[in-house]
């Protein structure tokens, strides 16, 4: 199951807050740090978290594909090993054993009397 990106609702609410706050031309400065400048920082910083963490899932998501393609291409190269060896020597052979085929059973009446 591939991984959705990631939204941050307290980044939606913060943006739309500094959106205000611009909108009334309001400069915001509290002391102690509290001021628009700062909040515009730590809402900036925490969007380019997200914009990696979701570019992070991305390529997971990527290689997750890759590697079920990868595997697909194995399992038919394995299959058309197999079946080159039972070709070449037979599904009775030893050799398809060893190369992960199954002998048949040699059917033969059981004389059970």
């Amino acid at each position: 199951m591939p991984n959705k990106a990631r939204q941050s609702k307290a980044l939606i609410k913060a943006q739309a807050r500094i959106q205000g706050m611009k909108n009334n031309g309001a400069s915001v400065d509290l002391g102690n740090g509290i001021s628009l400048h700062n909040y515009v920082a730590k809402t900036e910083a925490l969007c380019q978290k997200v914009e990696s963490y979701n570019a992070l899932i991305q390529t997971l998501e990527q290689t997750r594909q890759d590697i079920a393609q990868a595997e697909q291409d194995l399992n038919d190269f394995s299959e058309h090993i197999l079946l080159g060896v039972a070709a070449v020597y037979g599904k009775q052979s030893k050799q398809y054993e060893s190369a992960g085929g199954k002998r048949k059973q040699t059917g033969g009446w059981v004389d059970r009397n």
